[in-house]
Formats: C-alpha cells, sequence, structure tokens
C-alpha cells in the first residue's frame, strides 16, 4: 500500500506540529464553548432535545442497554470500527476485524499510524452514525430527530471515551503517551463542540462555533507581536516634552505693570 506508507510519512512528518497546534487550540476552544454556553444560557429551550437524548441515555443505560445490548461488547464494536474508519481514510488494508467479549482487534495492512491509534479517543463515529439516521428518517428537518439522536449518542460518546481512555490503553504507546496528552483534549473539545454547535443550530451553529474559535486565533496572534516588541522604545506617553525657545516666544507680563507711576 504505497499511498498508505505515504501518508503515515507526512503524518509522521506533522505530528509534532499537530500538537503544538492543539495546545494553541486548547484556550480558543474554550473560548468558544464559553460563548456557546452563554447562547444557551440566554435561549435554553433550544437545547431542549439534545438534553433530552443525553437524559434518555443516562435512565436507558442501566436497565435496559448495560443488561440486554451489551454495551462493553457496543463500546468495543464502536472502538475497533473507528480505528477500522481511519485505516480507510489514511489509505490503508483493512484485513481482519474480530470483536470478543473480552476485546477486539483490527489488523491493518503496511502498518499503521498516530492518527489511526488515536481515532477512537475523539472521533464521535456513533453520533456521526445516527445524525445520518436521522436525516434519512421520514420528515427528519421537521421533527426532533436530530437533537435527540445527537443527544443520545453523544453521551454514548463521551461515555465510551471515558471508560476507554486509561493508562492500560497500548493505543497511547504507539501514538506517543505525550503526544496523546496534549492532543486529545482539544480534538475531544473540538469534536463534542462541533456536533452540540450542530445540534442547536444545524450548519450555522457549527459555523458559529467555528468562528468564534478563530476570532480567538485572530486576537492570539494579534497579541504575540504586540507582546515580543513591549515595551516600545519611545512610548507616546513617555516623550519628553520639547524645550521652549525664548527668543521665539514673546514675554508675558503677569500680575501688575510695576514700571507704571
Amino acid at each position: 500500500m504505497v499511498i498508505g506508507r505515504r501518508i503515515d510519512q507526512v503524518l509522521e512528518a506533522l505530528k509534532w506540529p499537530i500538537g503544538v497546534f492543539a495546545v494553541l487550540m486548547l484556550g480558543p476552544l474554550c473560548y468558544a464553548t464559553l460563548l456557546f454556553a452563554a447562547r444557551i444560557w440566554q435561549h435554553p429551550w433550544s437545547l431542549i432535545w439534545f438534553v433530552a437524548g443525553i437524559l434518555a441515555y443516562a435512565f436507558a443505560w442501566r436497565p435496559f442497554m448495560r443488561r440486554w445490548l451489551k454495551t462493553d461488547w457496543m463500546l468495543t464494536v464502536e472502538h475497533e470500527l473507528t480505528h477500522a474508519l481511519f485505516a480507510l481514510l489514511t489509505g490503508h488494508r483493512v484485513k481482519s476485524f474480530q470483536v470478543t467479549r473480552k476485546g477486539g482487534r483490527v489488523e491493518v495492512v503496511g502498518g499503521s499510524n498516530w492518527l489511526i491509534a488515536l481515532a477512537p479517543y475523539f472521533f464521535p463515529t456513533a453520533p456521526l452514525i445516527l445524525l445520518l439516521f436521522a436525516i434519512l428518517m421520514p420528515l427528519g428537518t421537521l421533527l426532533p430527530w436530530t437533537g435527540l439522536f445527537l443527544g443520545f449518542s453523544m453521551a454514548y460518546h463521551v461515555r465510551s471515551t471515558w471508560t476507554e481512555t486509561h493508562g492500560a490503553q497500548t493505543d497511547f504507546d504507539q501514538a506517543g503517551r505525550w503526544f496523546s496528552l496534549i492532543f486529545l483534549p482539544s480534538a475531544n473539545l473540538c469534536a463534542i463542540g462541533l456536533v452540540a454547535s450542530f445540534a442547536v443550530g444545524g450548519w450555522d451553529g457549527m459555523q458559529r462555533f467555528s468562528s468564534d474559535a478563530s476570532a480567538a486565533i485572530q486576537w492570539l496572534v494579534m497579541l504575540v507581536p504586540s507582546a515580543l516588541t513591549w515595551p516600545a522604545e519611545n512610548p507616546p506617553l513617555l516623550d519628553p516634552v520639547p524645550g521652549i525657545d525664548p527668543a521665539a516666544t514673546p514675554p508675558v507680563a503677569i500680575g501688575p505693570d510695576s514700571a507704571a507711576s
């Protein structure tokens, strides 16, 4: 798989620049998230179906899903499915896909890369699948399927990510533990923010979230040169007062004229 090897080389070369970018993006993403939360605070009813989906998952998980659907097995299926999806997206062929009660395994032809290793820990596969299902349903644009399904599946995604993120994961060794530590917070905040924004405002909501983050980036870009050149060589407020030439200025009498008689 020549294409897969080339993509692996590019991803490896961009690995640490992407890691640095993820660290720099953490602040702007937090800023965009706070603005999103402020908009929801002003108009809480816009998020009602998304929250209803989250609550539906919370109430259904223990008494139903965990017992009947075996969510631990479902978590493994989604985890390995995301590995396989990103293997295909980066030019690799999936040789085998195995999921059992004890765990799962995806065998990729032509090696792997850090994106394949870390994809299940930030990419919302389940929300995207249910989003497609909601769009294809009858009256998908008129009924609240999108918000419900996104809320339900996003709660599932957050729980699965929390459950699967632990020190014993060999995926972190493959991608590098320090890189995983600096990349995943921003990646998760971006994914959750975009999905929640779409649940509230559709594509316009996603664009608003992205614009807020971009505005914060522009502010940082403008701030860095100012910080590097501070303090200025001749600050305007500290300029010396120019001297006064006595010959060019006529004398001014102060008080009564002493020469008058």
